[in-house]
């Protein structure tokens, strides 16, 4: 006759070795899913300090150049204000307009 418990035993055994081999790529799956995360956000942090050294530095470039233009301008004015001019006024007073006029009153110019 049929030994069908002998069958139901091997068919168990083989179900259970499928069962094993099918969590097993399924470890492997989830694996290398987190594995593609973790890569995924490492990027992510990489990516989001170069943007912040990228601002920085833009900053700093728009600092630097701000300083330029104004160096720049403040060179001119003082070379617009060394123009003076002295003369005398009707009472005989020494009158100094121009870049002289930063002085304070006390002053002298010339000894007087």
């Amino acid at each position: 006759m049929e030994e069908p418990k002998a069958e139901e035993f091997l068919d168990d055994i083989d179900q259970m070795q499928e069962a094993e081999d099918a969590l097993e790529e399924e470890l492997i799956d989830i694996t290398q899913e987190d594995a593609q995360t973790d890569e995924v956000d490492e990027l992510a942090a990489v990516t989001a300090e170069r943007d912040e050294y990228r601002d920085r530095f833009m900053r700093a470039l728009a600092d630097a150049e701000n300083s330029r233009k104004r160096a720049d301008k403040d060179r001119r004015e003082a070379r617009v204000s060394q123009n003076f001019e002295v003369r005398a006024d009707d009472s005989g007073e020494i009158v100094v307009e121009g870049y002289a006029a930063v002085f304070n009153e006390e002053t002298t110019i010339g000894g007087q």
